[in-house]
């Protein structure tokens, strides 16, 4: 095993163990990975966000209140929400996480592990347009907000998105999930002067059986 590979598994485990603090899924499964096929440049810029994770969840006490999660978040970017209004609008049946404007996702909060069946191992290794497929519809509405946020003043409405159905590609259950979005705010850089990442607020609901009829007309 390379020096990365075993790298790769130490962040693994340290992550499960983390995300167990806070009460999240943390099944591992590297008996099939991706890392090892990958460029070793990759391979280093996950590691990289792995351990990024892992610090951020560390300054997080379980059962904090989320606006403080956000504040202590951005404040490790050496970022701050541009609004106080995402405050007032975050409730508990949210997800959230911190995407920049290469679309990486910088951070995700705990359950946002949990929208899947896959183990934490194929979310470090693969993309989100390789763990699920969407309408592409979706895909260019995200898109084209992602170009206002860059320059957006305020909280960004995005509840005008019709929820949408992601379905798994890599899992035998194939399983489905309705993705509703909620809004965004841009994160701001005191000493730049200008947005460098967003906050993504969002919500999901597993699509069972018997929902599944219903399907055809969220897409």
């Amino acid at each position: 095993m390379s020096d990365l590979a075993q790298d790769f598994k130490t962040m693994i485990s340290d992550l499960s163990l983390a995300l167990d603090k806070h009460g999240a899924k943390s099944a591992v499964d590297i008996s099939s990975q991706k890392f090892p096929h990958l460029d070793q440049q990759i391979q280093k810029q996950i590691i990289n966000r792995i351990r990024m994770q892992i610090e951020q969840l560390d300054i997080l006490e379980p059962g904090l209140k989320e606006s403080e999660k956000i504040s202590r978040i951005a404040k490790y970017h050496k970022l701050r929400p541009i609004t106080d209004e995402i405050y007032e609008r975050l409730t508990h049946e949210h997800l959230w996480e911190v995407i920049d404007f290469n679309l990486n996702q910088i951070y995700r909060s705990p359950k946002v592990f949990e929208i899947g069946s896959y183990t934490i191992d194929q979310y470090e290794t693969y993309s989100p347009w390789e763990l699920f497929d969407r309408p592409m519809s979706s895909l260019k509405e995200l898109m084209a907000v992602t170009e206002v946020l860059k320059i957006s003043p305020a909280l960004v409405d995005m509840s005008y998105i019709s929820p949408y159905i992601i379905e798994e590609l890599l899992s035998p259950e194939r399983a489905k999930y309705q993705i509703s979005h909620s809004f965004a705010c841009p994160l701001f850089d005191d000493e730049l002067g200008e947005n460098r990442a967003f906050i993504s607020v969002f919500k999901y609901k597993k699509i069972e059986h018997e929902d599944k009829d219903k399907i055809i007309l969220l897409n």
